[in-house]
């Protein structure tokens, strides 16, 4: 398997039209009016955290983020459920893992790139969404309906702060303006 670094031939083209295609994702989709919209009526949600493949054109699902470190992974989930959780409580919904009515869910893709002259750095790529059963009569529908999409470059040490502030940045942008 060859693999492309930020200095390889296309390697840039390619990052630009993945750049693009997130840029464009969201003024291309219909979204309802108001932010709080997709936590209407929402008291409680489950949280899902789930990390995927390398940030690639080549559509590989086998994850490269946290590869043979199980601790490492489970605390990063962790940890950014309990800052979403907190997030989402002091905008009065409450965090359940057994709430029945809604999911926001945070897909989290990613690879380690070796930079020409230059420490080693992550590619991330956040994206998010939410599934609001109780938007069914709501003219917005239950969903899933997508969250802003974040891309971003971490070191290793950065890495988990960067992704979490990333995805709790995109919840941030539909719940409006509420305490944090």
């Amino acid at each position: 398997m060859t693999r492309r670094g930020f200095g390889a031939p296309g390697f840039g083209r390619a990052l630009s039209v993945l750049l693009l295609a997130v840029l464009l994702a969201p003024c291309c989709r219909a979204e309802a009016a108001e932010p709080k919209a997709f936590f209407y009526k929402l008291d409680a949600i489950k949280i899902a955290v789930e990390v995927g493949g390398p940030l690639d054109l080549e559509g590989s699902r086998a994850p490269e983020l946290f590869t043979g470190e199980v601790g490492r992974l489970s605390h990063f989930r962790t940890a950014l459920s309990r800052r979403l959780g907190s997030k989402l409580e002091s905008c009065g919904i409450l965090w359940d893992d057994g709430a029945s009515d809604g999911v926001v869910s945070i897909f989290v893709y990613g690879r380690l790139e070796q930079p020409p002259g230059g420490p080693p750095l992550y590619v991330y790529m956040v994206q998010g969404e939410v599934l609001n059963s109780k938007l069914e009569t709501h003219r917005s529908g239950p969903g899933p309906h997508p969250l802003r999409s974040v891309i971003g470059f971490a070191s290793d040490d950065g890495l988990e702060a960067a992704i979490i502030d990333a995805a709790v940045a995109t919840v941030s942008d539909k719940l409006g303006s509420c305490e944090s």
